[in-house]
């Protein structure tokens, strides 16, 4: 795992202004954006054995604390395969551009007029 690009990152990027609009008081207005490059991959829908087990269900523990499923039938659960437990410990690394259009952006605008309700000018 080396190179450019292999580790996840997180990019961001700030510009500010500021400006004095009467004595004692100013403006400042801010631009933010942070962007992320590559993904973990941890488990895909084809990692659930649907195909080949069927779903099976469980009736779970009477217990106050379960509140409306105390003693209810939960259904619809499936095995999963025995390889995941071993690709969740060994994540794998990937470019949000081998993905396809996948990307985590964030833009912000901050407004700030502080005032000093006294001193000298």
């Amino acid at each position: 795992m080396g190179g450019w690009g292999v580790r996840p990152s997180d990019w961001g990027f700030v510009a500010s202004v500021q400006q004095q609009v009467l004595p004692r008081t100013s403006v400042e207005i801010s631009y933010t954006r942070r962007w992320l490059n590559s993904f973990h991959r941890h488990r895909q829908p084809d990692d659930v054995d649907r195909p080949t087990t069927r779903p099976f269900s469980i009736t779970a523990p009477a217990d106050a604390r379960l509140g409306d499923a105390s003693g209810q039938v939960i259904n619809g659960l499936f095995n999963v395969q025995q390889d995941v437990g071993v690709a969740a410990r060994t994540t794998s690394t990937t470019l949000a551009a081998d993905i396809g259009n996948q990307y985590q952006h964030f833009n912000g605008i901050l407004l700030n007029v502080p005032a000093r309700a006294c001193g000298t000018d």
